[in-house]
């Protein structure tokens, strides 16, 4: 996976350099308009809400669900900070734990529910999902988990993705196949799991 652009959703441009004030302000628009009005949004609804151009979300975004999943990776953004100084099993078991707090939220699990319903039946949406959304996230995880292997708290030998997939994949089996509740006692549940086999022998 590539982390540069992934970590970046204002890293693509097309058309002329981006407004960083007029983008965030698109952003929160969409953001807040996804969080009390659902996703079934166009970008003429977004624009109006932003006081921009349709021209320009046309041009900066290629769909409206790719608009919405920046807005709610821009509004959830304090997630994927962690802090450097801290040993990698405690950043991870945050990621794990934020992970579960904002699929749960009802603000900003709603729409990504959606979303990310949308993308099992749509491969368009799919894509802008997993680029927009799952990307990043998974860019943050597998940072830490080779700052972990790198000083020797996490074994040399895992596979970074897998455990990525151990850890927060049964978050996205709950949030729209079983429906079972999501909880921080869930995230807590899979760290626990998971982070026996972290550890070198």
């Amino acid at each position: 996976m590539s982390t540069s652009a992934a970590s970046d959703p204002g890293a693509r441009t097309r058309g002329r350099p981006r407004d960083p004030a007029l983008r965030e302000r698109i952003l929160d628009a969409a953001a807040t308009l996804a969080m009390t009005a659902g996703i079934e949004l166009g970008f003429e609804r977004i624009a109006q809400e932003a006081g921009a151009s349709r021209t320009t979300l046309y041009r900066w975004w290629d769909s409206p669900q790719e608009l919405l999943l920046d807005a709610m990776l821009e509004r959830t953004r304090w997630s994927l900070d962690h802090d450097s100084e801290g040993t990698a099993a405690a950043r991870l078991r945050a990621q794990v734990i934020d992970a579960v707090e904002i699929l749960s939220a009802p603000d900003t699990g709603r729409p990504l529910r959606a979303l990310a319903a949308g993308a099992l039946t749509n491969e368009k949406v799919r894509a802008s999902f997993i680029e927009h959304w799952l990307e990043p996230r998974r860019a943050v995880a597998a940072t830490i988990l080779e700052d972990g292997m790198i000083t020797g708290e996490f074994r040399q030998d895992l596979d970074v993705q897998a455990v990525i997939d151990a850890l927060f994949s049964p978050i996205y089996h709950r949030l729209l196949l079983t429906r079972m509740p999501l909880g921080r006692n869930f995230g807590e549940t899979l760290w626990n799991l998971v982070e026996p086999g972290l550890s070198p022998s």
